[in-house]
């Protein structure tokens, strides 16, 4: 026994707890190692092909695609369980849709896949812009201005090209908006609006997504 203010004896033996660090995670159950992991992870964190990761890290194609869906998903659930806040007072949000799809594909069994659309809103207060962007079945008002009034702040501006489901945005958000007719001008001319942030997301989504093997339909980007 070891009293206060007593120097230990030498028969007192120190304790030590060890703990395996992926006990009680994902990691336990993965055939995959640990260093394996952690090497893949750091390479999709820096956005690296499928075929990049099978070559460094020795593992399969089909493993890596696996990999990359199970950290694609993870990501999705922790923006769907964060608050959006984008904007604020004066500031400027864009918005806008992408078609993902462009060509018709068809499945193993021979049957036409549904288009992906992806309704996308970027926070031009920050450089580069902050984006958030989600898959919808359709886009009309019903299904945009809800994600709308979800991500942003009141007092936000909002930007946009003159697709009818924009059109009450005002009316029933109350947040300022402004638009540009993309079959006259890329930019306004006399209010200098635009939707060039947003846009420039597109082809960064679309390629990421690519390199990536695609992403599951349910996703929050």
């Amino acid at each position: 026994m070891v009293l206060d203010g007593d120097a230990p004896t030498k028969d007192v033996k120190k304790r030590h707890t060890y703990r395996i660090i992926h006990t009680g995670s994902f990691f336990e159950k993965s055939k995959v190692t640990l260093n394996k992991w952690l090497y893949a992870i750091y390479l999709w964190s820096q956005e690296r092909k499928v075929n990049t990761v099978v070559k460094q890290v020795d593992i399969g194609e089909k493993t890596v695609i696996q990999m990359y869906q199970y950290l694609l998903d993870v990501c999705s659930t922790k923006l769907l369980n964060t608050p959006i806040e984008l904007g604020g007072p004066g500031v400027v949000v864009q918005i806008d849709d992408c078609l993902f799809n462009h060509k018709s594909k068809y499945n193993r069994r021979g049957r036409l896949k549904k288009e992906l659309w992806v309704f996308g809103l970027a926070d031009t207060s920050f450089k580069p812009a902050i984006t958030y962007m989600e898959l919808v079945e359709k886009r009309d008002a019903a299904t945009l201005l809800p994600i709308i009034e979800k991500a942003v702040k009141p007092g936000t501006i909002i930007y946009s090209d003159q697709w009818k489901a924009y059109c009450n945005i005002q009316t029933e958000l109350k947040l300022k908006h402004a638009t540009v007719n993309h079959s006259v001008n890329f930019v306004d001319p006399e209010t200098g609006v635009h939707t060039q942030a947003i846009e420039s997301y597109w082809a960064k989504a679309k390629y990421k997504f690519k390199v990536m093997k695609g992403v599951s339909s349910d996703q929050t980007i």
